[in-house]
């Protein structure tokens, strides 16, 4: 009898043991995941300022406002939208930061021909926040094709290398992005549904 006691006592442990290893090596395996999304989080933030970088020295002043305008918008969304919503903060910034740049372009030329094209963009975004879905994103996307078409004979009309050129690029580079990162995110947000 003790000897089945002494069995008993001892295979408890080991299996008491083995699950505790078995636990370690899965916490172990959980933070080396952190890790490696911390990785490659840091890695894609080098590389968005890389990228930044190189169209800064393009664009020179000609970005300075609409990525002013992201930055403030995409730390603000960060910080406020819910855990649902954050797949949309890059395309929300974007769009958000391009708003801001027409807004200060209207109050500094004192033109009003761009009021429609912000008073559409902004409720667009109020929509996508709103109301996350494939509705707003095409609206979206809709609205952004037709502004760059609306650009292009601008662009193909100005001197390589002159500033319109360059503002004009930043206009149709700023749309095309959007719509990229609003069905990206849109994707994401379907993924973490499912």
């Amino acid at each position: 009898e003790a000897i089945r006691v002494a069995v008993a006592e001892l295979t408890n442990r080991g299996i008491n043991e083995n699950i505790e290893l078995i636990l370690k090596e899965k916490a172990g395996e959980e933070n080396k995941i952190v890790d490696t999304s911390k990785r490659a989080d840091v890695i894609y933030k080098f590389i968005v300022l890389c990228i930044i970088f190189c169209i800064g020295k393009y664009f020179s002043v000609h970005v300075l406002v609409p990525f002013l305008g992201i930055f403030l918008a995409w730390l603000i969304a960060d910080k406020t939208f819910k855990l649902s919503l954050k797949p949309m903060v890059p395309a929300f910034a974007v769009q958000a930061g391009y708003a801001f740049w027409l807004i200060l372009g209207c109050l500094f030329l004192g033109r009003l021909d761009p009021f429609i094209d912000i008073m559409v963009l902004l409720g667009g975004l109020v929509w996508l926040i709103l109301r996350p879905g494939l509705g707003p994103v095409i609206f979206l996307t809709i609205y952004h094709i037709i502004a760059f078409i609306v650009k292009v004979p601008f662009f193909v009309s100005s001197v390589v290398g002159s500033s319109l050129y360059k503002i004009m690029l930043v206009h149709m580079l700023l749309r095309a992005s959007a719509v990229v990162l609003m069905f990206t995110g849109l994707r994401n947000m379907q993924n973490r549904e499912k």
